[in-house]
């Protein structure tokens, strides 16, 4: 099953990035109550991360202890996402974590299409592409996408914001430009198709921003 691939995948990388915490949210929102043994080791897993953490707050516990218990928590899951079946996870919940609207993200170069793939986990991101060719795309072929990110962070020798015109003339097609805000498109036609993030934590938060409103409101016509 190459969902249950990715799954353990993204699980192991979240622990071994020092994210314990994420991989156990997770894990808890995949896992089935029929898979009540590792659900055992997980909720126990849960108690003894957050009373090692109380401990450490209250410092009622050395560093060494803490990372130490800190370390025995993390094998114990490693070792429940190692032995996870098919049968263990809900494939709805799954679905649910990931984002499959289709986005597609315009770079300068390759360079800059490598940074962005640092920042887009496909794992979450199932739907997502690049391009980074300079010839500039029509509206026939941005209409597949739910959403264009323009990487204007990771750039160079390129101006964004010339081609920024030409695309806004395009309805109906959603664009998030991912660099320094420019004031010269802060005007109310453009306020409904552009949307600025300029930084990597505000970039995630427009997305989800753009989807829900692609997702409640009627879209506009293309």
């Amino acid at each position: 099953m190459e969902k249950l691939y990715k799954v353990k995948e993204e699980l192991k990388s979240l622990i071994s990035k020092n994210r314990l915490a994420s991989a156990m949210e997770f894990l808890g929102r995949i896992l089935l109550e029929e898979a009540e043994e590792k659900s055992d080791i997980l909720v126990h897993s849960l108690r003894r991360f957050r009373e090692n953490n109380t401990e450490k707050a209250k410092g009622t516990i050395s560093n060494e202890n803490f990372w130490l218990e800190k370390n025995r928590i993390a094998d114990t899951i490693l070792q429940v996402v190692k032995e996870l079946e098919p049968s263990d996870i809900s494939e709805l919940g799954v679905i649910l974590e990931e984002i499959h609207n289709p986005i597609l993200v315009i770079c300068n170069d390759e360079k800059g299409k490598d940074k962005m793939e640092q920042i887009f986990n496909s794992f979450y991101f199932v739907n997502l592409k690049y391009y980074y060719d300079k010839r500039p795309l029509s509206k026939e072929e941005l209409n597949d996408y739910d959403l264009v990110i323009l990487n204007a962070m990771y750039s160079s020798n390129f101006d964004f914001y010339n081609k920024l015109e030409g695309y806004l003339q395009y309805d109906g097609v959603y664009f998030l430009y991912f660099g320094k805000k420019d004031f010269r498109f802060e005007e109310e036609e453009y306020a409904e198709k552009l949307h600025f993030a300029n930084s990597v934590f505000s970039l995630f938060a427009r997305i989800r921003e753009v989807l829900d409103y692609r997702k409640y409101f009627n879209p506009i016509e293309k």
